[in-house]
């Protein structure tokens, strides 16, 4: 490994598979999390790879400081991994130089996420070793995920390992920061003590706010200025169930042709839909790439509402970050979830929208007609979601939250 360990002493390590210029996943809040936590009066310093996640022919320095964050990147392969074992391999590379790097350095406590997964774990190890708190951010949880997306069998020896490694992980984490309730009991099915748990919901950027010119314009270009658009955003993996929704868009097609369903972004499953979408000649529904973060606000500003899905058991294992971003800019948001989770609990917190089951059809048409069927989206609805955004997310308030834990924390 090329990189040397700066004699410096920091504040907090935090270790990220991915981090600036990434503006996908869990950078859109880390990008301002970290120049915050600067702001703040610490010195950070962030080890992650030096390939992005969306490019990965595109090689970053090792050394640079962004914002004030000092970042060590970690020579990565630039290949895509396809299956499990390949992936598992590349995370247990990429935590070795990980862990290599983290005994060169010098600080006061470690800062991580759940991804690659069981990484924690090893950082555990780290941290003790180096007698220095370790902190999680809790953005999904493993095994589970691996589990309810069929990737490994329920009850085998790699699921028990699983369990092991995050038990013992958890174990050694001086605090866990989770995105919701839901998520919090699955912890605390790990025997977590409930005052080593926060919840902290997750952001956006501060820029991503309804730009109704934008939206007008990202219309124009894409021909659906007098359409009703209900967008997806993100990836569309294993762990999102879409088979329903496309059977709604065949019932939309004749039942209000207005409606059109965007999908934004790649992911293991979108070859597959296109293909059926084409089978069924559903003009209704449109597929386009992920848009430069710049451009983020304009996609969202021209949606009327957004589109969260989760597949069976996911309830309480992740939320996606992509309903941040609706509520910000105030759309009402359709939920299509098998189980209770930290999303549908949102529509009790007052968010507007609907939460229904991914095979529920007859409950996705009656979304739209409830919210179209004059035409137009309710703006009482739009300020519902902005004024929760407001109250309960944020960078400000995200920020504030991990200033105060690493105050608890660091003498």
């Amino acid at each position: 490994m090329n990189l040397v360990g700066s004699r410096e002493r920091y504040d907090v390590v935090v270790v990220l598979p991915h981090y600036y210029p990434e503006t996908t996943g869990h950078c859109q809040s880390f990008n301002s999390l970290l120049p915050g936590l600067v702001q703040a009066g610490y010195r950070v310093a962030v080890i992650t790879s030096n390939r992005l996640y969306a490019n990965r022919d595109r090689r970053l320095p090792a050394r640079e400081m962004v914002q004030g964050v000092d970042l060590y990147r970690i020579a990565m392969s630039g290949s895509r991994e396809a299956s499990l074992g390949s992936q598992g391999w590349s995370g247990l590379r990429f935590a070795c130089k990980v862990l290599a790097l983290g005994l060169s350095l010098r600080y006061r406590l470690i800062l991580t996420i759940t991804s690659p997964p069981f990484l924690y774990a090893g950082l555990g190890w780290l941290a003790r070793f180096r007698k220095v708190p370790l902190v999680l951010w809790a953005m999904d949880l493993y095994p589970e995920t691996l589990v309810e997306t069929a990737m490994i069998r329920r009850g085998g020896w790699l699921h028990r390992l699983g369990r092991k490694l995050a038990g013992l992980g958890y174990a050694r984490c001086a605090h866990i920061l989770t995105l919701g309730p839901a998520m919090r009991d699955t912890l605390a099915g790990y025997r977590v003590p409930p005052e080593r748990i926060t919840v902290v919901h997750n952001w956006v950027p501060d820029d991503v706010v309804m730009k109704p010119e934008g939206g007008a314009a990202f219309r124009r270009e894409l021909g659906l200025e007098d359409r009703l658009v209900v967008i997806y955003t993100g990836n569309m993996g294993w762990i999102h169930a879409f088979d329903g929704l496309l059977k709604a868009a065949v019932r939309l097609k004749t039942e209000i042709p207005r409606i059109c369903l965007l999908m934004v972004g790649h992911g293991v499953r979108r070859r597959a839909m296109e293909r059926l979408v084409m089978d069924q000649q559903l003009d209704n529904v449109r597929f386009l790439d992920p848009v430069p973060i710049e451009r983020y606000a304009d996609l969202l500003s021209m949606a009327d509402a957004g589109l969260v899905c989760l597949g069976r058991g996911m309830g309480g294992v992740a939320v996606p970050g992509k309903v941040y971003g609706y509520l910000k800019v105030g759309m009402p948001v359709l939920i299509l979830e098998w189980d209770p989770s930290d999303l549908s609990a949102l529509i009790g917190e007052g968010v507007a929208g609907s939460a229904v089951r991914p095979d529920d059809v007859d409950g996705m048409v009656a979304f739209c007609r409830n919210l179209y069927g004059n035409g137009t989206t309710p703006s009482s609805a739009g300020q519902r979601n902005r004024d929760w955004y407001g109250q309960h997310s944020g960078s400000a308030r995200g920020i504030r939250s991990f200033t105060e834990c690493l105050g608890r924390l660091l003498p």
